[in-house]
């Protein structure tokens, strides 16, 4: 995208108060929207179904999460959950556990929910213009190895 069309994002997200994410998927794979590869996605506040959405409360719980294990002075969420006293639900995967703890030393984080490589990027208020997005954008394709 140029940088007015990021700064166009930008100013959207902000006027609606809504929700934007970027959706971009694997070769061959198709979204169910009128852009069927690499898509934008915003939402107005006021159009939102419910007051949380569940990829809201993921997020936050993860943030909350993170904010704990660092707090208690562990290098990684990972080492937290090798210490849990809850048996973990699938075989830990060291490939995954690596990434994860590599996004994390990113400024990026991921959900234990999803188990297919993803990332998110907090984006405040602060970092919410053209230079932001594109930062936000670029770390997560490269963290994907999009790039």
């Amino acid at each position: 995208m140029s940088g007015v069309e990021w700064g166009n994002l930008a100013e959207v997200i902000n006027e609606v108060k809504g929700l934007g994410w970027f959706q971009i998927l694997p070769v061959g794979q198709k979204a169910s929207q009128p852009y069927q590869f690499n898509i934008m996605h915003v939402i107005p506040s006021s159009k939102l179904p419910v007051e949380t959405l569940p990829l809201d409360l993921l997020i936050n719980n993860a943030i909350s999460y993170n904010r704990k294990t660092e707090r208690r002075g562990m290098a990684t969420s990972a080492n937290m959950l090798a210490e849990s006293k809850f048996a973990p639900a699938a075989k830990p995967d060291p490939a995954r556990e690596e990434m994860v703890k590599e996004a994390l030393s990113q400024g990026l984080f991921m959900l234990p929910e999803y188990q297919f490589d993803h990332c998110v990027y907090t984006i405040t208020e602060n970092n919410l213009t053209e230079e932001g997005l594109i930062y936000g954008y670029n770390k997560c394709a490269a963290f994907l190895r999009l790039k």
